[in-house]
């Protein structure tokens, strides 16, 4: 495993309750705590601007579901929407748009694509039930969201058109932010793919231990690191992260505890 060459690289950080901002610089982030009023914080995301972020979770006054839009220098916060039970979101890249997941549900395992306008706070449904419940949606382009099924395939979803295709078996796609590419995982295995084209897998070595992996990926704004995450600690209840090198496969063991999620922002 590497011990530097990382950053420095903005980078958003959260724990149930509280979310920070701060850099990555080697494998040592340095994070500001910025905002605190929830009890469960799903998922945060930085809306490409970077002028303010995303979280879904749970409100701790109200133990209303929904998603609060944040200022990431000091901290106020608003409800962009708030629900009966809500999961996941991602910020289209023009920063007009949030797509999360939520039900309706088919069964236990599944949940449903929402599209939520920021201009008009209108939300709609856009694909009912077949959503894996830890998906994490992901904008390709401003037309285009990933998402993974509950029978582990990745599907890309055309909201002009409304049409969906299964580009191949995974979970957790996560675009590179010029869209050319798209990284995702089967089982312990990280691979990268072209939109469409051939697939590289560009797995990290851990270590002796194989724990699996946790919760979705996010790139650096270069295109180079994917930060990633797996299960950690004596008793496996905490996450260890790392950033990996997609060309050369080295992993840098990011030191930090406690943290729920950590992204690139």
């Amino acid at each position: 495993m590497n011990a530097g060459g990382v950053g420095p690289y903005a980078v958003l950080g959260w724990d149930a309750s509280s979310v920070s901002v701060g850099t990555l610089q080697g494998g040592d982030p340095e994070l500001r705590r910025v905002a605190t009023r929830w009890r469960d914080i799903r998922n945060c995301v930085a809306a490409p601007d970077g002028s303010w972020l995303l979280v879904s979770g749970v409100a701790t006054d109200s133990g209303a579901h929904g998603l609060w839009r944040v200022n990431p220098t000091d901290g106020p916060s608003r409800a962009l929407l708030e629900a009966d039970y809500l999961l996941h979101g991602a910020v289209d890249p023009t920063g007009s748009r949030v797509a999360y997941t939520a039900p309706p549900a088919r069964s236990r395992s599944d949940t449903s694509l929402h599209l939520l306008d920021l201009a008009d706070s209108a939300s709609r449904l856009v694909v009912e039930g077949s959503l894996a419940v830890d998906c994490i949606p992901s904008w390709r382009t401003p037309g285009h969201v990933l998402f993974h099924t509950e029978d582990r395939e990745i599907v890309e979803l055309d909201l002009a058109s409304g049409r969906s295709r299964r580009l191949f078996a995974g979970e957790h796609p996560a675009p590179s932010p010029d869209g050319s590419r798209i990284a995702y995982r089967t089982g312990p295995t990280v691979l990268v793919a072209g939109a469409p084209g051939p697939r590289a897998d560009v797995s990290p070595r851990w270590g002796l231990l194989h724990r699996p992996y946790r919760g979705g990926m996010s790139w650096s704004p270069d295109g180079r690191l994917l930060l990633l995450a797996r299960t950690g600690g004596t008793l496996g209840y905490e996450l260890d992260f790392g950033a990996l090198d997609v060309q050369t496969q080295e992993l840098t063991r990011i030191r930090q505890r406690y943290l729920r999620g950590l992204v690139f922002s």
